[in-house]
């Protein structure tokens, strides 16, 4: 209740006395207990204090490989918790098996057409790509689209997800006119789609636009969209970015 009223030092108050409960009641070694574990990290995520989630992440990681078993639901959706946050620090090549092996075990648990599978397609599509492991990215960025686009339709916000990332595979891969091609017909959706708090994702999309034409050579334009996307990141991320 308290997450939901973004009173999140509420929650982890919460969170704690029900980790400490179980603990003591059920052991570290339920899956409830393992599961107030994960709770609490991500609370603590969401202030900020990445350190704690990850030591949290580790341990709930750890017991519920050994008790739940690999392949288990809840190991999976840790394992893909380790690589969001790993991610969101930096730490690319930690990330990345994490995201790997979340995105094996979902295939063969969930099959190919579960949404948590088809989510941990495109994240490891797109850290593969920022680490420049474009040949990997590219089926695995092309798959995220297809289903997106076959399942939940063309202006979905987890298909615009997947066109920006699409269009970032064809900027890596030089070919700026198709990623005008690809993007701008959904430039309108993407700015109602993530106004507001996913505002970040609207200067993804105006940077690579811009970026795009440049190298075509359409300055003006090219101008209007690096100054707009400038400006989106200055107020999602602050002036330091």
């Amino acid at each position: 209740i308290y997450l939901g009223l973004g009173r999140q030092d509420d929650a982890e108050r919460d969170f704690r006395v029900a980790l400490d409960g179980r603990r003591r009641l059920l052991g570290n070694e339920h899956e409830d207990t393992i599961e107030s574990m994960v709770n609490l990290g991500a609370t603590l995520r969401g202030l900020g204090r990445l350190a704690e989630t990850e030591s949290y992440y580790r341990e709930a990681l750890a017991l519920s490989r050994r008790t739940l078993g690999d392949d288990h639901r809840n190991t999976i959706a840790t394992l893909n918790n380790m690589g969001a946050l790993l991610h969101g620090r930096g730490r690319l090549v930690e990330a990345e098996p994490y995201w790997r092996e979340a995105l094996e075990r979902s295939r063969r648990v969930w099959g190919e057409d579960h949404p948590f599978t088809i989510t941990s397609v495109s994240n490891l599509g797109s850290l593969l790509l920022a680490l420049r492991k474009a040949d990997e990215a590219a089926p695995l960025i092309q798959e995220a689209l297809r289903k997106r686009r076959e399942l939940l339709g063309e202006e979905h916000p987890q298909t615009l997800i997947s066109l920006v990332s699409m269009g970032d595979l064809l900027l890596f891969q030089d070919k700026p006119a198709e990623v005008l091609e690809l993007l701008a017909p959904h430039e309108a959706a993407i700015r109602t789609t993530f106004a507001g708090s996913n505002a970040h994702r609207i200067g993804s999309l105006l940077s690579m636009l811009g970026k795009a034409r440049t190298r075509l050579q359409e300055f003006a334009a090219a101008e209007a969209n690096l100054l707009e996307a400038s400006a989106i990141f200055v107020t999602v991320r602050g002036p330091a970015h």
